[in-house]
């Protein structure tokens, strides 16, 4: 079916087909292109860019059994020519009296033209021209004549030249350029390259000019009509009248040097016909009146011609009875060594200016050259048990649709890349599969019971990826969105005040968390001890805070005025600037000497917390007391601390830089938004997307996203470990998708490695992506380059490189897996190594699916 016609740019796919391919496909390429104008355009000295004006379903079609692909302008746009188009200097080809038909001799011939035509083609091109072939089905009445001609060129059966296969097709070449001296040859040579033709000349291009000349024409025999119809010898006249007429519109045809269509032979007979009432009466003066109108109206549309016109002129048919010529003596001679004595022989069948195209050059006309690419891939198809169904990644080289195996997920999902070459696009594929198939999934493979978890580390494109996903589907997704950055969204409980831990417990969890969150080394024994006391004190406060907002009683006096009272205190000195804090985070500086008051402000605060102890006596305030002791040293019999402000000082330093640095996202740690819990997520089935990128101009302080993206993963473990033993065996999975693992791998990434290695039982299926290989440690990325679906977009780096090709080569790159290969990788081509349950299966190559904008269908 036949759509709208749009220009498109034409561009070379991976598909690579050698010569007998081609051949084979030619056929029903090429009947996709009929009504196609392809546009071959040199701007200056720079390449040749092609275009197409056609149906864009046609062109789609054509293109994957070609090698090239069609993509529509943006906006309808209309392709660049040089100069705008203005004062081009157009010619079209045209077949002479004197041309007749060549053949190829053998097929090495035939795949050698084959291969060069385009090349031959562009190399004719000089700077700043065009060349256009406009391309139509035969009539016919075309095809028995091309088939006559063929059979009395040859002397011999018809059948075999390629110009009466079946889609061969009907071409008009224009050829332009600024200059006329460049111009000169360009059309003829461009029509040579495409025909079998002994001989191609070339003419001045006159779009319109044939409607202006056939009216002209009959306005002369009506105004002959008119004059001469009064005289007695009219009869006589105008016969004459008919053939002045005729040779004026071919003396004006010769004039512009054009070969006029076949409707120009009617003339004399319309003439004549015409001019029949004349002979039997006479017509009114004012009869060529009308006939003035129409020439003055085709002069006009002849003059505002433009250069489109030229270029999109489709090929004349011809209709008129069977050329004819005289034999000559090789016409007399068959390939048996007989005589033929016929005086005349069928000539050229079609218009002069419309030209043969078999199927063949066809194909090798609209493909772009090789050259146009730095290096070529092997055709690497997907293998076919993995072109069935299953996790949809794209279409291979050949159109096929290439799938991951959905019960080989648990192995793992690996995706590398340079930026912008796809990865974060194949994660939404993978989460919109996930949500797709919870019903018509094994729960042994995915099923009802399973969460995805998003980790958003570079921006929150997957929110409105997937957001669109839900829209075009009709749903209302049961999802929640976190945005660590921006304060007005709850979040995770980052500290695990929601835990049910007793404020020891709870610090010492935070306390690890960081340390986890940091490079290795930067808090030691020391410090983690120091911390561990201080987030103790800080959970007493904080749980001391939510009680006393929550029960309303007037006697818990808020601990910064029970502070503020102890300003007296020799050992309190500045305990009067203290301020309430909002998180355990602040609550944890202020213990570590490092708020308002300082080390008056951190004593007063571990008097509070030994007074608590006393006043309301249970695990948290007895712990809290406790480590105030271990941080201030224990009351001597004076009620004095042991210990000086300047031992405090020292001893709180190092562990009070570290806390210090969570003050500039404070907001991150507050019970306020710390709504969500890690069993929570984990165990009810839904969509969770929790985004560490900017978020509407709010963003983490520099390298924050990466410390606390670790922070939220050593959480998660120890969630995971407590609570999803055995979920693998009870159907129940977790998807953790995050489009940059470098940033959760900033510090110790021995948890990631235990999550491939460990994460099976758990139910866990990974689908991680990154762009920066080189910053995992050895462990990671061993761990990382063998998961079960390794999948590689482009990248410039030629170590990862190597290492990729070695992951996806069976020999060593003899087939076709080297570096180079992995490095001139395409935009959005990927190179995929996965495997079923019974095997690994060939590396194969994947034009991945655009699942942002084009996002799966129901069903797929």
């Amino acid at each position: 079916m036949s759509g709208a016609k749009n220009w498109h740019e034409i561009r070379r796919t991976m598909l690579d087909l050698d010569e007998d391919q081609i051949r084979t496909r030619a056929n029903t390429t090429a009947a996709r292109l009929a009504d196609t104008t392809v546009l071959l355009v040199r701007m200056g000295d720079q390449p040749v860019r092609e275009y197409a004006y056609g149906d864009t379903d046609s062109l789609t079609q054509a293109g994957k059994l070609g090698g090239f692909d069609a993509i529509p302008l943006p906006g309808g746009d209309w392709p660049d020519l040089p100069g705008g188009g203005r004062g081009l200097h157009a010619r079209h080809a045209i077949v002479p009296w004197r041309a007749r038909l060549n053949s190829m001799s053998n097929m090495e011939r035939l795949r050698e033209r084959t291969r060069e035509t385009r090349k031959s083609i562009e190399s004719l091109m000089p700077p700043d021209s065009i060349v256009s072939v406009s391309l139509r089905r035969r009539g016919a009445l075309e095809q028995a004549r091309i088939r006559d001609w063929v059979a009395d060129e040859g002397n011999t059966v018809e059948d075999e030249n390629d110009l009466v296969r079946a889609n061969t097709l009907c071409a008009r070449v224009t050829a332009a350029t600024l200059s006329k001296e460049d111009g000169r040859g360009l059309a003829a040579g461009v029509g040579q390259s495409l025909t079998l033709l002994s001989d191609v000349s070339e003419h001045p291009s006159a779009p319109r000019f044939g409607l202006f000349a056939a009216s002209l024409a009959l306005l002369l025999t009506v105004v002959a009509d008119t004059l001469l119809a009064p005289l007695p010898w009219a009869s006589l006249l105008m016969p004459a009248a008919i053939l002045v007429g005729v040779f004026l519109v071919h003396v004006g045809a010769r004039v512009v040097k054009v070969s006029p269509p076949d409707w120009w032979y009617l003339a004399p007979l319309t003439m004549g016909l015409l001019m029949l009432p004349g002979i039997l009466t006479t017509p009114p003066a004012w009869t060529p009146m009308p006939f003035l109108a129409l020439s003055v109206a085709c002069l006009v549309r002849w003059v505002r011609r433009d250069e489109w016109d030229d270029i999109l002129r489709r090929p004349w048919p011809r209709f008129a009875f069977k050329a004819r010529r005289a034999a000559s003596t090789a016409d007399m001679e068959t390939r048996m060594g007989g005589l033929d004595m016929r005086r005349r022989v069928t000539d050229y069948p079609l218009h002069r200016s419309t030209l043969a195209v078999p199927p063949l050059t066809v194909v090798s006309l609209m493909t772009p050259v090789t050259d146009a690419q730095a290096v070529t891939q092997d055709a690497h198809p997907v293998p076919e048990t993995l072109a069935r169904g299953g996790v949809l990644l794209g279409a291979d080289q050949t159109g096929r649709k290439a799938f991951v195996i959905p019960d080989q997920l648990y192995k793992g999902v690996a995706i590398t890349g340079e930026q912008g070459s796809g990865k974060s696009v194949l994660t939404y594929g993978f989460m919109q599969w996930a949500l797709a198939h919870r019903g018509d999934t094994a729960d042994s493979v995915w099923g009802r019971g399973s969460s995805i978890v998003d980790f958003a580390m570079k921006d929150d494109h997957a929110v409105a990826a997937m957001a669109r996903y839900h829209e075009a589907r009709g749903e209302r997704p049961a999802r929640s969105v976190t945005y660590l950055a921006d304060e007005r969204y709850a979040t995770l409980d980052m500290c695990g005040l929601l835990d049910g831990k007793d404020a020891a417990a709870t610090a010492t969890g935070i306390a690890a968390a960081m340390q986890y969150s940091f490079d290795d080394g930067d808090i030691r024994n020391d410090s983690l001890d120091v911390i561990t006391s201080a987030m103790t004190i800080a959970v007493t406060a904080v749980r001391y805070e939510q009680e006393r907002e929550r029960s309303g009683d007037t006697r818990m006096l808020p601990l910064a005025d029970r502070i503020h009272a102890l300003a007296g205190d020799s050992q309190c000195f500045g305990a009067d600037r203290a301020q309430a804090q909002k998180s355990p985070i602040g609550w944890a500086l202020m213990a570590l000497c490092g708020s308002d008051g300082q080390t008056g402000s951190a004593r007063a605060l571990g008097k509070v917390m030994r007074a608590l102890a006393v006043e309301r006596p249970c695990d948290d305030t007895v712990e809290a007391a406790r480590a105030a002791e271990q941080l201030y040293g224990r009351p001597d019999s004076n009620g004095r601390n042991t210990v000086s402000d300047s031992t405090l000082l020292q001893r709180t330093n190092a562990s009070r830089n570290k806390v210090r640095q969570f003050m500039a996202c404070e907001h991150v740690f507050t019970p306020a938004r710390g709504r969500l819990t890690w069993e929570r997520i984990l165990g009810t089935p839904g969509e969770y997307h929790i985004v560490l990128a900017p978020h509407d101009g709010r963003s983490l302080p520099e390298r924050m996203d990466r410390i606390l993206g670790a922070w939220l993963m050593y959480r998660m473990w120890n969630t995971m470990t407590a609570v999803c033993q055995g979920w693998q065996s009870q159907g129940r999975h977790v998807m953790l998708v995050c489009d940059e693992l470098s940033m959760l791998a900033a510090a110790d990434t021995r948890i990631l490695c235990q999550l491939h290695e460990q994460g099976r039982s758990f139910g866990l299926i990974l689908v991680f992506a990154t762009q920066y290989v080189k910053q995992f440690t050895p462990e990671l990325m061993d761990s990382f380059t063998g998961y079960g679906t390794y999948v590689s977009f482009n990248t410039s780096d030629p170590g990862i490189a190597q290492l990729t090709a070695d992951r996806l080569t069976d020999s060593d790159g003899a087939d076709g897996w080297t570096r180079g290969a992995v490095v001139n990788l395409p935009a959005h081509w990927a190179a995929v190594r996965t495997r079923t349950a019974e095997q690994t299966q060939p590396s194969f190559l994947v034009h991945v699916r655009d699942f942002e904008s084009d996002p799966l269908e129901p069903g797929e």
